[in-house]
């Protein structure tokens, strides 16, 4: 009964009659315990030792996308042994999510945040996670709780939802509660007091807005004495006192993320000083009533701190100063939107040799600043840099070249286009040779095919590229990182001139592409839809942006080669017809993201065909249609 049925899903889910005919053939069940035993040649066939083994293989075989998940609630409810199988089933999917995931933390550009953004783990699948862990050979494997499981803005609901998660998960490590609005109740937060005392060690809260009604707030968060992570974000009840009361129970705290809290203060910042002396990391953004007064309460007593973020927040020269000269092991640094000059990043720079992270944004910092990290940071791995008013030119970002051998990540943006050049670049590519991503998007970039040659050159493990938007880089450019490059995982080739040449080679030489944005350049419909085809397996984000030969055929290869894409987009398309654009979607039917605009082949008979085939869609934009 189970190879019956294990052949029916693969028929089913994989649609390939080779499958198919591989295992009606091939599967042997030998169960000897349950006196069954079945053999058929050939003899190269898979054997299962128990019927569980192909239990596994059939739940695996469904998947856990959003409408399968159902699929396998209803095959866990048949007997112990599917149970267990499809534990292990969604064991698997959960750590593959959770690596997935690992693999975007921190990313700052925007194709990444999509990517982020589309791949979030489905409602169902979670909650079939939660209450399947506690089956199969490895039980109690979830511990962190995904967001969408309590995603819930009725208190009700949200509350009685917290209670099923702490039934089935009693051990549970980390609690998210993302978007819940005034849902986060008393209620919700009394239900936390239950988790045993030496369990939860991670909290976050986001967007728990309650809309200028304090009644229904949280007056308190319970003693979590085993905390190790607290992150609030937007969240109106956190005031100094909430904050200041579990931060008296929480002396084990060792990252605490604060952003767009407009409720704290200094005062909270004193508490922290007082009981969290272990801190090691501190995220501040846009806290507008923290002042330099609560920052240096912290630098001065919190001396294990190697992360700190300061966005949006009043940081001078003094407070940098400060961490000079009291927290010497820093390795992140992130300073923006602030009054922070040349003086206070040098003073970082020459105390803190061990920086591994630097990220100065919308601040008065210059070259000089630039090239006195350049010259003491020799460890630095990651230098983000955007919108500098003073401007920084080539002479900083060569410093930076010559002076930290071990950097991997770039990312330089400038809307005067002055910030880099073929030159700075080729002394990055030349003195960086473990560099993975480089974003060096301009309003009018200087890089050309020298500067992307650079890079094939030197750096054969590069991962991520963009190199601006100014239209210089041409076809030979990205050829030449194709070839040189082929670990290339996420592409943006916006102006880049690209031909059909290119982006063959690309998706020829390149067969781990996940994400891939082509804007302009004059690739013909014939080379975007071999893309697609050569891609099919691993790519997962399209963007075709401004490509006047881009028509039926592209949409062809999208019916047929896009069922594992999860976003899209398509913008200023003008060969492109209403069938073709119907037909394209009706194969990508993991979509969870997906953008039209400026195509006059958006119709309202292509947005009844999008809910007809998306039934997964989280996310839709349509403008200038």
């Amino acid at each position: 009964t189970v190879s019956v049925l294990y052949w029916c899903v693969c028929l089913t889910q994989r649609g390939c009659l080779r499958n198919v005919a591989r295992t009606v053939g091939l599967v042997q069940i030998q169960a000897g315990q349950e006196g069954m035993a079945a053999t058929s040649e050939p003899s190269s066939a898979p054997t299962f030792l128990l019927t569980v083994d192909v239990l596994e293989l059939v739940c695996e075989a469904v998947s856990c996308s959003f409408d399968n998940a159902r699929t396998l609630l209803a095959l866990r409810a048949c007997s112990r042994p599917w149970a267990e199988a499809v534990s292990h089933a969604m064991r698997q999917y959960y750590c593959e999510w959770k690596s997935f995931e690992a693999d975007y933390t921190d990313k700052t550009d925007e194709m990444s945040r999509e990517a982020a953004r589309s791949e979030a783990i489905d409602p169902v699948p979670a909650r079939l996670c939660v209450v399947c862990q506690s089956y199969g050979a490895v039980r109690g494997w979830l511990r962190d709780i995904p967001a969408v499981v309590l995603r819930d803005r009725n208190p009700a609901r949200l509350a009685r939802d917290l209670r099923v998660v702490l039934s089935h998960v009693p051990r549970v490590s980390t609690l998210r509660f993302e978007r819940n609005g005034s849902a986060l109740s008393p209620e919700a937060m009394e239900s936390i007091a239950t988790i045993p005392a030496a369990t939860l060690e991670g909290l976050y809260i986001t967007c728990a807005a309650q809309n200028g009604s304090t009644a229904n707030s949280p007056r308190r968060i319970p003693a979590l004495p085993a905390l190790q992570t607290l992150d609030v974000s937007n969240a109106e009840f956190m005031t100094d006192d909430v904050l200041a009361g579990v931060l008296r129970e929480s002396q084990h705290l060792r990252t605490l993320r604060l952003q767009d809290v407009q409720c704290v203060s200094d005062a909270a910042l004193v508490s922290v000083s007082k009981h969290c002396a272990g801190l090691v990391a501190l995220r501040l953004a846009y806290c507008w009533r923290i002042s330099e007064a609560g920052l240096q309460a912290v630098v001065t007593r919190c001396l294990h701190l190697r992360c700190l973020e300061l966005c949006g927040v009043d940081v001078t020269d003094k407070v940098l100063q400060s961490v000079a000269d009291r927290i010497p092991a820093l390795q992140h640094l992130n300073v923006g939107g602030n009054k922070v000059t040349d003086e206070g990043l040098a003073a970082v720079a020459r105390a803190c040799t061990d920086l591994r992270f630097l990220q100065v944004l919308h601040s008065r910092v210059t070259d000089a600043g630039l090239s006195e990290v350049a010259r003491h940071c020799r460890e630095l791995r990651g230098l983000d840099i955007d919108s500098m008013p003073r401007g920084i030119t080539d002479a900083a970002i060569t410093a930076v070249g010559r002076g930290c051998p071990r950097l991997q990540r770039l990312v330089a943006r400038d809307d005067r286009g002055t910030i880099i050049t073929d030159t700075s670049l080729f002394e990055v590519a030349r003195g960086c040779r473990d560099l993975l991503h480089v974003d060096v998007e301009t309003y009018a970039s200087s890089i050309t095919a020298n500067g992307a040659g650079a890079i094939a050159q030197h750096c054969r493990d590069f991962r991520h590229i963009n190199l601006g938007s100014g239209g210089t880089v041409d076809a030979g450019g990205v050829v030449a990182i194709a070839n040189a490059c082929p670990d290339l995982r996420c592409v943006d080739l916006s102006c880049t001139r690209v031909s059909s040449d290119a982006l063959t080679a690309l998706a020829t030489n390149c067969l781990r592409v996940a994400q891939l944005r082509i804007m302009g350049g004059d690739a013909s419909d014939d080379a975007v839809a071999a893309a697609v085809q050569l891609a099919r397996h691993t790519l997962r984000h399209l963007g075709l942006v401004d490509l006047l030969h881009v028509s039926d055929v592209t949409f062809a290869a999208l019916a047929k080669f896009g069922s594992r894409l999860r976003s899209l987009e398509l913008s200023s398309l003008p060969q492109v017809s209403t069938p073709a654009l119907i037909d394209g979607l009706s194969g990508c039917a993991q979509l969870r993201r997906l953008t039209l605009g400026f195509t006059a082949a958006v119709t309202d008979d292509v947005l009844m065909a999008t809910a007809r085939h998306c039934p997964l869609l989280r996310s839709l934009h349509v403008s200038s249609t």
